[in-house]
């Protein structure tokens, strides 16, 4: 089959399905009702993630199989970011222990790393850290704060979804004019490609949230590939911390102010810049679109830059964050306190 029917055979189905999940469960236990930290008003089906983490496993299996692909390999580290998903799943239902996720997290990430024979050493500006254990130790807890940060920041209508459409296209793109073979770069577009059939059911008025489901998976997923690809070539690493630098920066920034001002930073909250965004302007629309704009527009040429060689992978990343950051922090102190309960 074509690889671009294929994909869009796989949105149609995540589209499908989803809808059926959501005639079944608008009336269940799988309602999310919102509360004084919700950014939604009303009540919406949760835990839609597992649809589209089922399509993507089952059609990324039978897709490399068919490319005589060696799927074993691939299915030990799939299989167990699925589990996790369905983890996250029971966690929409039912809360789960934070303790038991974070056991879960770390335990993921170490058994990932082991699977696809480390992290690569990192190169910052000319000084080179090539130490298996530290770089294996980075390794973890990049995994794990990239699983959770994608968590964080799954918060409003269709911003998650669009955070993995563009960032999956944009590393598929780099991959595809470095390594032209199809069952390299074709997963991160079969992954957009699910989530894109999920995005039309998300965005702009959701109804339905993909839950702990989806952005643990999706999480777990990306830093896999992250990882995967650095191996073949430690730019991109830098590649994928540039496409994703929206997402790392509202998150380790809030973060920083919640330890700052020692607030527990395992309790529910809505001090994200994206959720003061979106009380600001009354819409989940804009600032998800906003966050697809600049993946578009400034992260993808930054990340190009350091893909073509133009300039080193750390300080295109330093380049690419500076007005990110500085923008967070005027915001933030801005509208911060008008909006923050």
């Amino acid at each position: 089959m074509n690889i671009y029917i294929y994909l869009l055979v796989t949105s149609i189905c995540t589209y499908i399905f989803t809808k059926i999940y959501i005639s079944k469960f608008r009336q269940t236990k799988f309602i999310d009702t919102p509360n004084e930290r919700s950014s939604h008003k009303r009540p919406t089906p949760t835990g839609g993630g597992i649809i589209f983490s089922s399509v993507y496993l089952a059609s990324s299996a039978y897709f490399l199989n068919a490319a005589e692909y060696p799927i074993y390999q691939y299915l030990l580290i799939l299989i167990p970011i699925y589990i996790l998903g369905v983890i996250g799943f029971i966690d929409d239902l039912k809360q789960i222990s934070p303790l038991f996720r974070l056991f879960a997290h770390f335990s993921l990430a170490i058994w990932c790393i082991y699977q696809l024979g480390g992290f690569p050493s990192l190169d910052f500006y000319g000084f080179e850290i090539n130490s298996k254990f530290l770089t294996s130790i980075f390794g973890v807890l990049f995994f794990v704060w990239l699983l959770n940060l994608y968590n964080f920041m799954d918060g409003i209508d269709g911003i998650a979804s669009l955070e993995t459409i563009t960032a999956c296209i944009s590393i598929a793109i780099f991959l595809f004019l470095d390594n032209q073979q199809m069952d390299f770069w074709a997963l991160p577009l079969l992954l957009a490609s699910v989530v894109l059939g999920f995005l039309f059911l998300n965005f702009p008025k959701a109804k339905i949230f993909m839950g702990d489901a989806g952005s643990s998976f999706l999480g777990a997923c990306l830093a896999s590939m992250a990882i995967m690809h650095a191996k073949e070539d430690p730019d991109f690493f830098w590649i994928w911390v540039i496409l994703l630098a929206v997402f790392i920066t509202d998150s380790t920034l809030t973060l920083f102010y919640r330890v700052l001002n020692k607030e527990k930073v395992y309790i529910a909250h809505k001090s994200h810049l994206y959720q003061i965004a979106a009380e600001k302007y009354s819409s989940h629309s804009k600032v998800s679109l906003s966050v697809a704009f600049i993946n578009v527009f400034w992260l993808f040429p930054m990340a190009y830059l350091v893909y073509a060689n133009f300039i080193e992978g750390f300080i295109g990343m330093l380049v690419a964050y500076s007005p990110l950051i500085m923008f967070s922090m005027f915001f933030r102190n801005k509208y911060s306190r008008r909006f923050l309960q």
